[in-house]
């Protein structure tokens, strides 16, 4: 397979299965993976981010509840929070930013923002307003086992009524 935002690797040979893992940026860019679930369609949906620097290490998190919403929505929601706290963060001349998503609705719609359904209109408008705080940034379509650490915290999200934030540095 053969994608250039994923690593692959030799999985059980008894499954053939190739496994997917999270890929750290390059030196002098961070990447925020972030995701959302929802338990229905609408349903009780939460967000989560995780913004990593080159070593793996852990600079921000966030994870909260975003009450009813689609999946669409939270994902979407999940991304404009990683902007937000990415715009007002210490790095945010120092450093690029990568957003990986496993939406690939959500990556189109950020990288163009004409093609989001009318109804989310205003939030991707509102992400436009952030991109402009980020002066470099990217934003790329991921595989969910490439997202799993984001994946696994914003489905933990759904049902909790508190949210967190863990931040260095900001």
């Amino acid at each position: 397979m053969n994608h250039p935002n994923l690593v692959d690797i030799q999985g059980n040979k008894q499954s053939g299965g190739l496994r997917y893992e999270w890929i750290p940026p390059v030196e002098g860019c961070l990447k925020f993976n972030t995701d959302g679930a929802a338990r229905g369609q609408p349903g009780s949906a939460g967000i989560e981010g995780l913004l990593r620097d080159s070593s793996g290490k852990i600079l921000a998190a966030f994870s909260k509840s975003i009450g009813v919403a689609d999946s669409n929505l939270a994902e979407l929601l999940a991304v404009k929070e990683a902007f937000g706290i990415f715009g007002a963060s210490i790095w945010v001349n120092s450093h690029a930013l990568t957003i990986e998503s496993d939406s690939m609705n959500i990556v189109k719609w950020v990288l163009n923002p004409r093609s989001v359904p009318w109804r989310m209109r205003y939030i991707v408008q509102q992400i436009e307003s952030l991109k402009l705080l980020v002066p470099r940034w990217s934003i790329q379509h991921v595989m969910r086992e490439g997202n799993v650490n984001a994946n696994e915290l914003a489905k933990g999200r759904v049902d909790k009524l508190e949210d967190w934030y863990y931040s260095f540095n900001l």
